[in-house]
């Protein structure tokens, strides 16, 4: 949806379209994450691992993944492998990523 109001902008539209844009956003960002997005999420940044890792933690992270999907983890378990991993094996474009800034706080809405 917020797509279509961007490609349907006509001249002199731009604060309707902001003010169409804002609100899909913040109906967007009520929904919380499903596990299966954030599941998703972990294995592309897994992905960006793999070459610096080996067979076995390439493994650990997998099955960390795996038990996360199944509701058997949180999903500070992965995390916490993934920025351990991070700090042997730095990414410049992951290092940026906001969803590895782990705080208490976020922890609840996380862990779903």
């Amino acid at each position: 949806l917020a797509l279509r109001a961007i490609g349907a902008l006509g001249p002199g539209d731009l604060p309707a379209a902001m003010r169409e844009y804002f609100s899909l956003l913040m109906q967007a960002l009520q929904k919380p994450a499903r596990r299966s997005s954030q599941t998703n999420v972990l294995e592309h940044i897994a992905g960006f691992l793999r070459e610096g890792l080996d067979r076995g933690d390439r493994e650990e992270l997998r099955g960390a993944i795996d038990h996360y999907r199944s509701g058997e983890l949180p999903v500070i378990a992965p995390l916490t492998l993934i920025r351990h991993h991070l700090r042997r094996c730095p990414d410049a474009f992951l290092e940026q990523q906001r969803f590895l800034e782990v705080r208490p706080a976020d922890l609840d809405t996380r862990r779903r």
